[in-house]
């Protein structure tokens, strides 16, 4: 059986802070989920939450 390796990469126009302050929130979820997939968001979390980068 053969291995193979899919290598992407994709430049956006905005700072690193911007794309984990985007990523970071569980709000966004729904917005980078397909749509057949019907996520919800059921949390309580507000947009002003920030999450600590490691």
């Amino acid at each position: 059986m053969k291995t193979y390796l899919v290598k992407t990469e994709l430049a956006i126009p905005i700072s690193l802070d911007e794309a984990w302050d985007f990523f970071s929130s569980p709000l966004n979820l729904a917005k980078i989920t397909p749509k057949e997939i019907s996520f919800v968001v059921t949390s309580d979390q507000t947009p002003e939450t920030k999450y600590i980068r490691v």
